[in-house]
């Protein structure tokens, strides 16, 4: 058995704290989340038993050790089905109901790799009104922000995107570490937004995508962000989740639909 480095008493203080930042600490993830926090009391020097403290007066440590404990990992055309859906179905119902450009949000959107994979399945499938289409990636880590702005990365994010794709829409760089290319990142832009602290503009997006955050979140912030998107999608706008989370108690005005393999919610109301 493997020994804790916190008792129950520290844990749960940690889970105090750290659910002021939303950011859930489940039991069944008490070892890695015990490893993860050791690791960060390390690497910044502070004491363990005083931590604590520390992120009660702090919010900037306290954001730092909620990002750390966070799995940031994602990869282009991560659950490519929800791309297909958006490009067959939603995008075209919205371009011929109104004439104004279409808005699309990537929440939570991490190094970018979700935003850009958005904009290379329109530019394939609907090039003629690409320019039409603008994508907004908002995170609340500045490390990802900078990143995504930055647009540089691996092999390995790049797994799932179709051979002919990464030669047509991506450059290799230095150290084997590819870019997007222009056409992709001139329909693409990042901000840092903490949206469980930051309110969204009444309907301003047409679809909004918040794919495998709200699994590390407390019931009361995935209730925020619901909040927040459903004031945010414009009537007959879609929001899509992760495949694998449950979404459970959505906002009234929200109605679950299906699209082939993909599951997506759809706001009550007439696009115009």
């Amino acid at each position: 058995m493997t020994s804790q480095i916190l008792n129950s008493f520290q844990f749960n203080l940690f889970r105090q704290i750290l659910a002021m930042e939303g950011l859930d600490l489940t039991e069944n993830a008490r070892e890695v989340f015990e490893l993860r926090i050791q690791r960060f009391a390390i690497r910044h020097g502070l004491p363990l038993d005083q931590l604590p403290f520390l992120l009660k007066q702090d919010e900037t440590l306290r954001i730092a050790l909620a990002e750390s404990l966070i799995i940031h990992e994602s990869y282009f055309y991560r659950e490519a089905h929800h791309f297909t859906t958006l490009t067959r179905h939603l995008l075209p119902e919205r371009i011929t109901c109104t004439d104004r450009p279409i808005s699309i949000l990537s929440a939570g959107c991490a190094r970018g790799e979700e935003a850009y994979s958005i904009r290379i399945s329109i530019l394939e499938a609907l090039p003629q009104v690409s320019s039409q289409i603008k994508i907004t990636g908002v995170d609340r880590s500045k490390e990802m922000i900078d990143a995504a702005q930055v647009g540089l990365y691996s092999i390995h994010a790049l797994r799932e995107v179709p051979a002919r794709l990464s030669e047509k829409y991506f450059a290799q760089q230095m150290s084997d570490l590819f870019s997007p290319n222009s056409e992709v990142r001139e329909g693409v832009d990042f901000f840092q937004l903490d949206l469980l602290k930051e309110s969204l503009n009444k309907e301003v997006y047409d679809i909004i995508f918040c794919r495998n955050v709200m699994m590390y979140l407390t019931s009361d912030a995935r209730e925020r962000l619901k909040s927040n998107f459903e004031t945010a999608l414009k009537p007959g706008g879609s929001f899509f989740f992760g495949t694998t989370e449950v979404f459970s108690n959505p906002p009234v005005t929200l109605r679950k639909s299906q699209s082939g393999n993909s599951f997506f919610f759809k706001k009550v109301g007439e696009c115009s």
